[in-house]
């Protein structure tokens, strides 16, 4: 039986803002043009792979900041490739209101947007292919939509394209809440999703029934690790998936480990060397420095970035070191009062946690020591 091949992305967010994170307007401009060069890249991938179908899983582009050059530019990169049919199901991020450039714009022939407001379904004889898709044409989405998809048994290869939130709760998220179960129930041979900006995958008994592709391109720190998009080859047997890379930038979250010893210069050598110069140069970086410090020090992240400024693309520190105090000497010292006896009871407790726990406790240790002892409290 014939297998249909495609290549499946979404969450590309094209012109989005950058709001909310530390960085200029000249970056956020850069970025936003690095976006375009990734939508170019997976028309040049679905090319190479010679794909049969583009799966676009929603938030293509940010409705709230679209403009026509921007439609435009992607009209103009998908009439390169009319040999492959290409699904968009409408997200989030860019739903289809009344005057979306989904609704607005005239689209290559190529191109079918899911635009109703209930499931539908294309049909592709050739290749004995049914996808079936559903887009957004509001802000919210509270209801579980897959459970009123109906697919009917039979040889027919069934293809999905939603986007939604495979990790939130029913009841609770806005999102188009899925769950496991909705999944396997639907009698999908596949379903390709959209919201998730990581790559991951739903398995069900062994079997690959889902596949979030996450963004091609990372978007902000909390999207870690590799980006790119899915291809894949589907039949009635199953799914093949492979993840290409395609991303420009990566952000990498790093920690430097530093002693009391260290001067400052120590300090932004050691943070200089723990990244690899070709990846210092091209990617994002935030580094927390822990270990402790010298009081004296008066160690400054924002210092520590200007010295390291033309070291790095892009690099945010966070200062989570702890003052050098000799513990046992502040017990010894102040046996019977407020800073010796509160030493005492949160070494003991940090004794008892493991993980997360005793991570916390010992933080929260060396902020009351810093205010019994009448330092200037650092958050860390």
């Amino acid at each position: 039986m014939k297998e249909i091949k495609f290549l499946q992305t979404g969450d590309i967010h094209l012109e989005t803002a950058f709001t909310g994170q530390d960085i200029s307007l000249e970056m956020a401009r850069r970025r936003r043009n690095e976006l375009k060069e990734s939508f170019s890249r997976i028309i040049k991938v679905a090319e190479e792979e010679k794909v049969d179908v583009l799966l676009i899983t929603g938030d293509l582009f940010d409705y709230r900041f679209s403009t026509k050059p921007i439609i435009r530019f992607m009209q103009r990169k998908l009439f390169k490739i009319p040999h492959i049919k290409v699904f968009i199901t409408p997200g989030d991020s860019d739903p289809a209101l009344n005057d979306s450039y989904y609704r607005t714009f005239s689209w290559p022939r190529n191109v079918h947007i899911f635009l109703k407001e209930n499931w539908e379904y294309v049909d592709l004889p050739y290749f004995n292919l049914r996808i079936h898709g559903l887009g957004w044409n509001q802000w919210e989405i509270k209801n579980p939509m897959l459970r009123d998809l109906k697919i009917e048994p039979g040889k027919r290869i069934n293809l999905v394209m939603l986007h939604g939130d495979t990790f939130g709760c029913l009841g609770e998220s806005v999102s188009l809440p899925i769950s496991e179960s909705d999944l396997r129930e639907c009698k999908a041979d596949y379903v390709a999703l959209g919201h998730i900006h990581q790559n991951h995958r739903v398995p069900s008994r062994g079997k690959i029934i889902a596949n979030y592709a996450g963004s091609p391109e990372p978007l902000d720190f909390s999207e870690p690790g590799d980006h790119g998009v899915l291809v894949g080859t589907l039949g009635k047997k199953g799914v093949n998936l492979k993840l290409v890379p395609i991303s420009k930038r990566k952000y990498v979250n790093n920690k430097v480990k530093i002693t009391s010893r260290m001067g400052l210069e120590e300090v932004c050598s050691c943070i200089r060397n723990s990244v690899k110069k070709e990846d210092r140069l091209n990617h994002f970086y935030r580094i927390k420095i822990t270990g402790e410090k010298d009081d004296s020090l008066n160690l400054s992240s924002e210092e520590v970035q200007e010295i390291l400024k033309d070291d790095f693309f892009y690099l945010e520190v966070q200062d989570y070191t702890n003052p050098d105090y000799d513990l046992e000497a502040v017990i010894r010292e102040n046996l019977h009062t407020a800073p010796g006896i509160f030493t005492l009871k949160m070494k003991d407790e940090i004794d008892r946690e493991k993980g997360r726990e005793r991570e916390v406790i010992n933080k929260a240790m060396y902020y009351g020591l810093d205010t019994l002892l009448g330092k200037k409290v650092a958050l860390r």
